[in-house]
């Protein structure tokens, strides 16, 4: 009777609802399985307590409530899984987005050490194209300067560029994060929310890593070259007189060797070891300069000793290199400056040291001729030249007769040729067992401007109280005096500040060289060059105007001239 009276539709919504209802419960099971143990639900859930009414109620045949259960228990099913997809699925998507920004950063950290590189290839070339148009040696050597740095920073971006190629911006690790996104995206997608976390905090986790990794390499490849950097300029300090004292060179080279063994390193991804090679061996060479400062100082006081002056001013200038403060070897180049040599007719010689300087004089100096062009010439050797001009005494003592017709054993000899000055040197030299000759041009420009760079040693000017010259006529800022008119004993003005008297005025001084009309001379012009225009005179005279008496004048006349404003000092060759 109880079957006879069912109602057949109401039966069937219900079946259907639990079909329904049942299918929702299986995508429920599935969330719960692939959620973490200690994340599942404990017991039933309330969708789960309505569907086994609805079971009840339809075995009961009360079809109705069995409909409305089952449909209760689907709503239920469908909120419980939503809150659990929004609640569950959060976290992945928070890393998953996370880890695709990490990734666009990397793109981005890659696209600007890519502009970096580019940046300083173009500076590289706005250096080679300025130089190319530079005009004067200050600004070629500032934009040198430049290029060598930009030379540097392209070397060094060159080689991080090529290490984040192999670590952080691998092509092979960008293939690696790829798939693992994409794996967990499917893990995402199929509710496997434990699984697609890990896929994405690994991704997440390995681009951190990458992110950093540029900056470390940059850091030690910079102290890479910063260590380099400093060996060279080292190197360039010391000179070779310190590069061949004990001890320095094996510290040089153990240091070289800690840089090579770190750059291995650094290729190898060992970045922490590498630095720490870098750091080593920039520390190993903080002591080198002082030491080798020790001992150039000590090899100077030898060669000073041993009364060696060239040798001991060229490890002095070393010295300047390295400390130009160094404690005593400023007294000690005095001591070596000071030396003299006296021979046996009395002629007293000042040490001239080995040294470089502009020769000539500058386009805008006042009366300045156009034999004068500059140039830069080094002087590898000391000598000895003489304090004065020779004396009628000193050629007496050596020659027959004084040529002279002024009287006084302290006048300088004068009315003697080119060729008597030969005669009078080869002599000198075989009296004393010893080189004497005629100073060079450039040896005596050299001396007479002792270290200084102006028209004469004295300054920019020049008076009848500093020089015996034509005072009828001034330099500079100078007043006319009277003149004397005639040569004076040698000394009766004050020395250069290397001990030489009269190198401006009083009796021109004949030099060895042929006079060549804006010569393109040698480092060091050879002696007896014979040229038709003539031999060299330099340093004015006293019958000559003060333009005349210049450091960087130059004149000529022919080896047969005997004038009486000519005369001539020597110089003593260093063995």
């Amino acid at each position: 009777a109880r079957d006879a009276a069912r109602n057949p539709e109401a039966e069937a919504a219900a079946r259907a609802a639990r079909t329904d209802a049942l299918a929702l419960a299986a995508r429920w099971s599935a969330i719960v399985d692939a959620l973490p143990s200690d994340l599942r639900p404990d017991g039933a859930t309330p969708a789960d307590d309505s569907m086994s009414s609805g079971n009840w109620h339809l075995a009961a045949m009360e079809d109705i409530k069995a409909l409305q259960s089952f449909r209760h228990a689907a709503t239920l099913f469908e909120s419980q899984i939503e809150e659990t997809t929004q609640s569950y699925r959060a976290e992945p998507a928070r890393v998953a987005a996370a880890a695709r920004g990490l990734l666009a950063t990397l793109d981005s950290l890659e696209r600007q050490l890519r502009d970096r590189v580019a940046e300083a290839a173009r500076q590289l070339d706005f250096c080679q194209r300025d130089l190319r148009n530079a005009r004067g040696r200050d600004e070629v050597d500032f934009i040198e300067a430049r290029q060598q740095e930009a030379e540097r920073e392209l070397s060094l971006l060159n080689r991080l560029k090529s290490l984040n190629t192999k670590y952080a911006f691998s092509p092979s690790l960008r293939a690696e994060l790829t798939g693992e996104m994409n794996r967990g995206d499917r893990h995402l997608e199929a509710a496997r929310y434990a699984d697609a976390l890990a896929s994405y905090g690994e991704v997440k986790a390995r681009v951190e890593a990458s992110l950093h990794w540029p900056d470390k390499a940059e850091a030690a490849l910079r102290k890479q070259q910063s260590a380099r950097r400093r060996i060279e300029l080292i190197r360039s300090a010391l000179g070779p007189k310190a590069l061949e004292l004990p001890g320095v060179q094996a510290v040089l080279d153990a240091a070289s060797a800690r840089i090579e063994e770190g750059g291995v390193a650094l290729t190898e991804d060992r970045i922490p070891e590498a630095e720490a090679l870098f750091e080593s061996a920039s520390a190993s060479l903080a002591d080198t300069i002082d030491e080798a400062a020790a001992a150039l100082v000590s090899q100077a006081r030898l060669d000073a000793e041993q009364r060696n002056g060239t040798a001991a001013i060229l490890v002095l200038d070393e010295l300047a290199g390295l400390d130009p403060n160094h404690t005593g070897a400023g007294q000690l180049r005095a001591e070596v400056m000071s030396y003299r040599v006296t021979n046996s007719i009395g002629m007293e010689l000042a040490f001239i040291p080995p040294g470089e300087f502009l020769m000539g004089s500058p386009s805008d100096e006042v009366g300045r001729d156009n034999d004068e062009r500059q140039r830069r010439v080094r002087l590898a050797s000391g000598f000895y030249m003489a304090t004065t001009e020779v004396t009628q005494a000193q050629w007496s003592a050596v020659m027959d007769g004084v040529p002279d017709e002024g009287v006084g054993v302290d006048l300088p000899v004068q009315l003697i040729s080119w060729d008597d000055v030969a005669e009078f040197c080869r002599r000198l030299s075989e009296i004393e067992g010893k080189p004497y000759r005629l100073p060079t041009e450039a040896e005596w420009e050299y001396a007479c401007r002792a270290g200084g760079t102006t028209p004469f040693s004295f300054g920019e000017t020049i008076t009848a109280q500093q020089a015996n010259f034509d005072s009828n006529y001034v330099y500079g800022r100078a007043v006319k005096e009277a003149p004397r008119g005639e040569p004076v004993p040698v000394a009766s003005f004050s020395p250069n500040a290397w001990g030489l008297y009269d190198m401006h005025g009083n009796v021109w001084e004949w030099c060895p060289d042929g006079y060549a009309y804006d010569t393109q001379s040698p480092v060091v012009p050879p002696p007896g060059k014979v040229l038709i225009e003539g031999r060299v005179l330099r340093g004015g005279s006293w019958r000559n105007r003060p333009r005349f008496c210049r450091s960087a004048n130059r004149v000529r006349d022919t080896e047969d001239s005997k004038l009486g404003n000519i005369g001539f000092r020597v110089v003593l060759e260093m063995p």
